[in-house]
């Protein structure tokens, strides 16, 4: 029985996909679509990782950071706009090519990191 529920949580399409799976690259261009979004007053697909990352990932490492479950490991002013955290994104990113192609996820918390000390 425990099989079959496991095969059914593996091949199940309709679960949410873990963000892991992106890459800088990938990352890159969606930031560049989302600031373009937000420029423009627009809504687009491509810019749905960078969503993702700008919101997501901040409320996620506070939350955690609050409950004392982790180590801040950057620190935003309550006042940072979501297009800066892109285009903090964006320059980090454009900055290390030679990173693209890991994890968007650790590449994501080295750039608020670089970008956002905690003091």
């Amino acid at each position: 029985m425990k099989r079959i529920i496991f095969a059914v949580l593996l091949l199940n399409p309709s679960l949410p996909v873990y963000a892991g799976m992106f890459s800088g690259k990938q990352l890159l261009h969606s930031c560049k679509c989302f600031i373009k979004d937000i420029e423009n007053n627009e809504q687009n697909t491509e810019s749905a990782i960078c969503n993702l990352y700008v919101n997501a990932r901040p409320d996620t490492h506070n939350s955690s950071a609050k409950n004392g479950a982790i180590q801040s490991l950057f620190c935003p002013a309550e006042n940072v706009t979501n297009i800066q955290v892109a285009r903090t994104l964006v320059k980090y990113l454009e900055e290390h090519p030679e990173n693209l192609h890991y994890d968007a996820e650790g590449l994501t918390i080295t750039a608020y990191h670089k970008a956002f000390p905690c003091n």
